[in-house]
């Protein structure tokens, strides 16, 4: 009697699709549902995919780096000095400016709320606040800090009263279009000092300051295969923008892991 009850358990167990498992840790039960359906099962396998891709990988690693450091920083009240630095690299605050200002269809008479809303927006900044939240939502999202925003307040107020030559006119390092091999030179030496010397100046702001970069080495690429310059002065460039951040990493004192750059033809480089 005892061997039919047995057999019949069994063939009930292998009857049902969706299982539980218990598993004992620590003296406790814990049941785990399985859901055995072909759908599901595939979905698993488009999931453990895309959290296992290289740049999935790097966001998070990065991501968790940021954190831990950030979570060691001591509070503002604490005895201990903390140097306080800017999110954005140097010289993009004039560059967000410029390009706000594209924006509105008067920027000489346009409000300051009009202003404000347009930095917002050109900061890729999360849903549509009213002009006076707009600030503190930036800094909330870890996109700018005060100082960040008292260097952007005062060049759209320039911008405002003086327009857009004033802007050019106190660039200490004017970067112009790409047309031939001597406007390359001076756009990398500006790519060097504006944003590559800046790259490694805070952990938080390093994802956003490194896909900045990224974007800009991508610029220099698409101007090369448009023959803009010659491949001697590419060469150059490429070699001078991974010399300066290597030269940056190098002598930072952050945490900072390594960070996949792409070039021509989709070479990359990992720094």
């Amino acid at each position: 009697m005892n061997a039919h009850a047995d057999k019949t358990q069994k063939n009930k167990s292998q009857s049902v699709a969706n299982k539980v498992s218990q598993k004992q840790s620590g003296g406790e039960s814990t049941f785990e549902f399985v859901d055995n359906r072909a759908e599901a099962i595939a979905q698993r396998k488009r999931q453990e995919i895309a959290n296992n891709s290289p740049q999935a990988k790097q966001v998070a690693q990065l991501q968790t780096v940021a954190d831990n450091y950030s979570a060691k920083v001591p509070p503002r009240h604490s005895s201990v000095a903390v140097i306080q630095r800017q999110l954005l690299p140097i010289g993009r605050h004039r560059e967000i400016v410029r390009d706000a200002a594209k924006r509105l269809n008067n920027p000489r008479t346009a409000s300051d709320n009009d202003w404000i809303q347009a930095i917002y927006q050109e900061l890729d900044g999360e849903g549509h606040p009213a002009a006076n939240k707009c600030v503190q939502k930036l800094i909330d999202q870890r996109i700018i800090d005060q100082n960040d925003w008292d260097l952007i307040h005062a060049d759209f107020k320039l911008f405002k009263s003086k327009g857009a030559e004033a802007l050019l006119l106190h660039e200490r390092h004017n970067t112009p279009p790409v047309h031939n091999d001597e406007e390359a030179d001076k756009w990398v030496a500006s790519l060097i000092k504006n944003r590559i010397e800046d790259l490694y100046s805070t952990l938080p702001g390093f994802v956003g300051h490194a896909q900045q970069v990224q974007q800009s080495i991508t610029s220099l690429v698409q101007w090369y295969k448009e023959n803009k310059f010659s491949k001697d002065t590419f060469d150059k460039s490429k070699d001078e923008i991974i010399t300066a951040m290597r030269k940056g990493k190098a002598v930072s004192q952050l945490p900072i892991p390594e960070y996949i750059y792409t070039f021509e033809d989709y070479t990359t480089v990992k720094i």
